[in-house]
């Protein structure tokens, strides 16, 4: 696994504060495998890396650590997606289905609408009665998914962690799991603004500070 450390010391104290880039990548031997035991080695002041194009991710991010004001938790997405999605396997253009529905599918990357009155689109149908999906005549049965996991980032009695440039997709329920206490939860864009999808968030009946997204 790899991990890069660096020691930030003050001229006037002896005593030093180390940060480490924690890199995950499911591709190199010498990097974390996984982001479940890359979260776990955490701590404040660190950076957990997604090597680009390593995703998707198929597993839930959870960083129990807390960073501070002077030395937040910083997660460089480089793009990446992390995906409460799955890959269906059909067999003569049947699958049955791991969850319950309603849930949600995918073809090619591209989310399949549903509609009350005709179901889902790009020709494949759910039957309920029988629990499992088919696919229409001539559909290909290559490049569906369809969402297994209740919420794919949780943030849980955290605070000070900042996230960049990454994908969240393919819930069930919360793409963007938020409960407990905590302050100071943002993502940045590209260009440096913010963009929010929360603000002013308190959460566990405090004050979480600006929760942008």
């Amino acid at each position: 696994m790899r991990t890069f450390a660096y020691a930030s010391c003050g001229l006037l104290w002896a005593q030093c504060a180390f940060s480490a880039t924690v890199v995950v990548n499911p591709n190199a031997s010498d990097a974390y495998q996984d982001l479940a035991s890359a979260a776990a080695a955490l701590s404040a002041g660190d950076t957990l890396w997604l090597a680009p194009d390593s995703g998707p991710y198929r597993e839930v991010l959870h960083i129990r650590a807390s960073g501070t004001e002077a030395r937040p938790i910083i997660i460089e997405g480089n793009g990446n997606e992390i995906t409460g999605f799955e890959p269906l396997v059909f067999v003569e253009g049947r699958c049955s289905p791991s969850v319950a529905y309603p849930f949600v599918l995918r073809h090619q990357g591209q989310r399949v609408m549903e509609s009350e009155a005709h179901g889902f689109s790009h020709g494949i149908r759910y039957d309920a009665k029988q629990g499992r999906l088919e696919l229409l005549p001539g559909i290909s049965p290559e490049g569906w998914e369809i969402s297994t996991r209740d919420f794919v980032l949780r943030i849980q009695d955290a605070s000070y962690q900042q996230y960049r440039d990454l994908v969240v997709s393919g819930s069930l329920n919360d793409g963007i799991n938020l409960h407990g206490e905590g302050r100071d939860l943002s993502r940045p864009h590209r260009d440096g603004g913010c963009g929010s999808l929360l603000c002013s968030v308190s959460y566990g009946g405090q004050a979480a500070g600006y929760f942008s997204w």
